[in-house]
């Protein structure tokens, strides 16, 4: 009988133990209780051991009792180390948040970064990369093909690949990549069906996360990060998100570059081909060109169930051309108003002219606007937070990174307003709650006058 209270003694301590410490690392008070309470259940072992010194065991009530206690004792100390095993993944989760928010801190100020060409920011992005992902390893690619070229990289001085080397597609990891929507995460390459891949020998990674990078609906390259080490702990939905926002960041920088480098080309055709008396005007925007180009890939991403109605309008004048990321602005709107909505419900794409608003007699402002083209996206359910919406567009410029929590594969709504002002254009959110909402893009038609028309607005007399 002694055996099992000195048993059951010994694993009451040790829970008792085992709770301080867990409140001393995790500063949670109320797990006193639980020290308290085995030192009281260890009270009758205590006495039990002190009075049934000599008693055999046998099949009785009173060792019965002193096992069922024992058995207590058990799963009391299991309870402790479970619960410090909870703490620790909170723990963990905690930091691996801050580390992503810090991590869209650092993309957001690179990305404001515009007069800076995008080689030149590529170095920044996967260094910050490897640090906030613990890997070693970050390259950018571009794919044409069967042919795997590397045009930026982040590795140790001895790993043996560098920018420009060429590889066939077959020998990376990087072909399930392209054709997958989402990141592709490998831990341990030796445990996974990679365990015999040509890139073993290649790259020699066995820690490896990347996204492809498209521009449009083509994938053109992949976003890596990886190690030559494989990882003791699993890589998280945080890191794939990451890694996912980056690839997106470096396709829009990358449509965008190509955008400005055929608007630069269409000027050079036309300072050889026209004399010009004044400065060089951009070519007009068609929007219902616009629309159709974005079409699919809106239809892509919207859910199963919505219907999605598009409507183009093609005798709507050519807008100034804004030079901004437009496919992009739209898709985030798109994606904006697609999460709010049910698993049906129509989402709507338009375009039309808008004249300036007519004011009364003696009410300020006494401005005539440009004339608009406008492009809105509306959702017929109305589940838009109008609040949230509001503290979307109240971010200050000046801080240099917008917080707005997004989602997935959004532009911050701040951002997006701070483009359009820029390019002369606007950007307004009208919330109906639970019958509809439409975000509109404001665009100035070609060849309207930048400046605005003002009028005078006199007092009335006094009596």
């Amino acid at each position: 009988m002694n055996v099992l209270h000195l048993l059951t003694l010994a694993v009451l301590l040790a829970a008792t133990v085992a709770s301080l410490v867990v409140m001393a690392r995790s500063g949670e008070t109320r797990v006193a209780l639980l020290a308290a309470l085995f030192l009281l259940l260890g009270i009758p072992h205590g006495i039990g051991l002190s009075t049934q010194w000599n008693d055999p065991l046998g099949l009785d009530l009173s060792t019965a009792a002193a096992a069922a206690g024992l058995a207590a004792a058990l799963l009391g100390l299991a309870s402790v180390l479970m619960l410090r095993r909870t703490l620790l993944d909170l723990d963990q989760a905690e930091g691996l948040h801050w580390n992503s928010m810090e991590s869209v801190r650092s993309l957001s100020e690179l990305a404001a970064r515009r007069g800076t060409a995008l080689d030149d920011r590529l170095p920044q992005l996967l260094q910050d990369g490897c640090e906030r992902l613990g890997l070693e390893i970050g390259l950018v690619s571009q794919v044409r093909g069967e042919r795997y070229e590397v045009i930026a990289i982040q590795a140790p001085p001895d790993f043996p690949v560098g920018a420009g080397a060429i590889f066939p597609l077959d020998e990376t990891y990087c072909a399930p990549t392209l054709a997958s929507d989402r990141p592709v995460a490998v831990s341990r390459a030796a445990d996974a069906s990679w365990a015999e891949h040509p890139a073993r020998t290649a790259f020699r990674f066995e820690t490896y996360l990347a996204a492809a990078i498209r521009k449009g609906d083509e994938a053109v390259g992949t976003l890596v990060f990886a190690s030559r080490e494989p990882r003791s702990d699993r890589l998280a939905a945080t890191h794939k998100d990451l890694v996912q926002l980056m690839a997106q960041w470096v396709g829009w920088e990358l449509e965008r570059g190509e955008l400005e480098e055929a608007s630069s080309a269409t000027h050079r055709r036309r300072r050889l081909r026209v004399r010009h008396h004044g400065p060089l005007a951009a070519p007009g925007l068609r929007v219902d060109t616009l629309l159709r180009r974005v079409e699919r890939r809106v239809r892509r991403i919207v859910p199963a169930g919505i219907e999605v109605e598009f409507t183009p309008v093609p005798e709507l004048p050519p807008a100034r051309e804004p030079r901004l990321p437009l496919e992009a602005i739209l898709l985030s709107l798109v994606r904006r108003a697609a999460a709010v909505m049910p698993a049906s419900g129509t989402l709507r794409i338009s375009a039309a002219a808008q004249d300036p608003p007519k004011t009364e007699k003696g009410v300020l402002p006494a401005v005539v606007p440009a004339r608009y083209v406008t492009l809105s996206v509306s959702e017929s359910s109305g589940g838009l937070d109008s609040d949230a919406l509001a503290r979307a567009f109240d971010d200050e410029p000046a801080a240099g990174t917008d917080m707005t929590p997004e989602i997935n594969g959004g532009i911050p709504l701040a951002t997006v307003y701070r483009m359009l002002q820029r390019a002369g254009g606007d950007l307004s959110v009208e919330v109906e709650p639970g019958h509809g909402s439409r975000f509109t893009i404001f665009l100035p038609i070609d060849g309207e006058d930048d400046e605005t028309t003002t009028q005078a607005v006199t007092a009335p007399p006094s009596a």
